[in-house]
Order: C-alpha cells, then sequence, then structure tokens
C-alpha cells in the first residue's frame, strides 16, 4: 500500500513539473519572435533613407535642407550644396528647413534685382545671393463711392518684406531695407506684376576712399562691388567652388579707383 501512494505521489509530482515548465519554454519562444520582431523593423529604418536619399526629395530651389543626418546649404537653386560632416548609423527622411526670414521656401521664386515677376496671394520671391523676400498677402478693390469722402482709396496691395529675420509690413509699402519695389500691374484680386530695384543712390552704393572700403556686392559668384556698408549677409550661405566668373577664382580683384568700387581683371 505504501509503494502504491509512493507511486502516485511521483507521479503527481512529475506532472506538476511538466505544468510548471511548459509556460516558461513558450514564454522563451515568444520573447525570440518579440525580439525578432524589433530586429526586422530596425533593419527595415536602416534601408529606408540613406545619404543620397535628399536629391529625389528636397526641392531644387530649397536653399536650407537637412539630408536625414547632416544640415545642408546652397547658394541658389540648384547649386552644389555643402554640408556638415556628421557620421550617422541611421538616416531619417530628409527635410527642407527654409524658413520666412528672407530664405526661400520649396514654392518660392528666385528673381534678380530689375527684373519683372508675378505673385498671386500668399505667393513670395526671393532676391537670389541677397535674400530679400518679398510676399503679398491681400488684395483690395473696394474703391471709394464718386461723391464720397474716404480716408483712403479702398484698393490696394499689401506687401510683406523680409530680410535678415526683420519684417516690414503694410498695403502698398513699397520702400523696405534699402529696396523699391514697383507695382507695374495688377486688377488687386489675383494678382501683382512687381519689380524691385535698389532704393539706394548709386553713387552712394559704390563710393569709397580706400581699397579696405570695398566688398562683394553678393556672397556667390559676384560681378559687381559695394561699399562694405551694403556688405550681403553671408553666414548662412554656403557657396559651390566652381569658377564662373572672373572674381571666383582670383581672375580679378576688388579696389577703390577716383572714389569708386570697381573690379580689376588680373
Amino acid at each position: 500500500m505504501k509503494k502504491i501512494n509512493i507511486l502516485i505521489l511521483i507521479t503527481l509530482g512529475l506532472v506538476l513539473s511538466a505544468c510548471t515548465l511548459m509556460p516558461k519554454k513558450d514564454q522563451a519562444q515568444n520573447n525570440n519572435q518579440n525580439t525578432n520582431q524589433v530586429v526586422n523593423t530596425n533593419n527595415s529604418a536602416e534601408s529606408e533613407y540613406d545619404q543620397n536619399s535628399w536629391q529625389t526629395i528636397i526641392p531644387a530651389n530649397c536653399l536650407r535642407f537637412n539630408d536625414g543626418c547632416n544640415d545642408c546649404f546652397r547658394s541658389e537653386a540648384g547649386a552644389v550644396a555643402g554640408c556638415t560632416k556628421k557620421a550617422c548609423a541611421v538616416y531619417q527622411k530628409p527635410s527642407c528647413t527654409d524658413t520666412d526670414d528672407g530664405v526661400a521656401t520649396g514654392s518660392d521664386q528666385f528673381i534678380e534685382l530689375g527684373a519683372e515677376f508675378t505673385l498671386h496671394k500668399n505667393e513670395s520671391a526671393v532676391v537670389q545671393n541677397i535674400g530679400y523676400k518679398i510676399t503679398v498677402t491681400n488684395f483690395f478693390n473696394s474703391p471709394c463711392p464718386d461723391g464720397a469722402q474716404c480716408l483712403w482709396s479702398g484698393v490696394g496691395v499689401t506687401l510683406k518684406h523680409s530680410l535678415k529675420g526683420e519684417v516690414k509690413e503694410g498695403i502698398d509699402m513699397t520702400e523696405a531695407f534699402g529696396y523699391k519695389t514697383t507695382i507695374i500691374d495688377t486688377d488687386h484680386e489675383t494678382y501683382a506684376k512687381l519689380k524691385i530695384n535698389s532704393a539706394q543712390n548709386t553713387a552712394d552704393l559704390t563710393s569709397c576712399k580706400t581699397d579696405a572700403d570695398c566688398v562683394l556686392a553678393t556672397c556667390c559668384h559676384p560681378t559687381s562691388v559695394v561699399n562694405q556698408k551694403y556688405a550681403p549677409d553671408c553666414a548662412a550661405i554656403a557657396c559651390d567652388l566652381s569658377c564662373q566668373v572672373p572674381l571666383d577664382c582670383g581672375g580679378a580683384k576688388i579696389a577703390c579707383q577716383n572714389n569708386k568700387c570697381v573690379i580689376i581683371k588680373q
């Protein structure tokens, strides 16, 4: 009788041990599966973007962007970009980091001083190599009735001017930051045809007493020089190293001649 009881106890012990061990084995298998899932997810992220992904994601007229690892800059639309040199094991999605401080965003136009261009409401244009930005923010077309006395005509275009982080805005505000905007044509409802020129006296722009008074008029591939009072802000501009004009690669120098800043070919 004792032998039978002992056998029953041994059998019950084995059954309980098997029941206790089974969940641990299953749990280990589940842990392995979860680990594999995490590894697979990370591998997928690593292969989604690389150092060249920005070339198909970043628009050609974005001047400041992050390539998924490094911050990059270029002087004008389509120019060669210069980037920081961080090493990243995993690249994130590239993104344009242009802001509204006078730097173009992906939808802005690039223009030259003196060129005519057309903007619609909430569209902007940026003067290349200078960073001066103009935006049409509103139109007004409610003329003062004949015979009535009105505080203003009721017709106008609201212009916002941005340069180096500063902003000025007003109805028919055509002068700001040393530049003059001419409203060539507008229907005061949908579009405005504009032109931007320097409002400074040309003689004052290039006046000098010594060579040290003269600096480059633009940040990249300069074709003109100005008095240092009107030097462009090039702190956040990265220029490509190509030789496009004489001043790029030692083919010319700047000097003060007859109290005027000039370029002298060498």
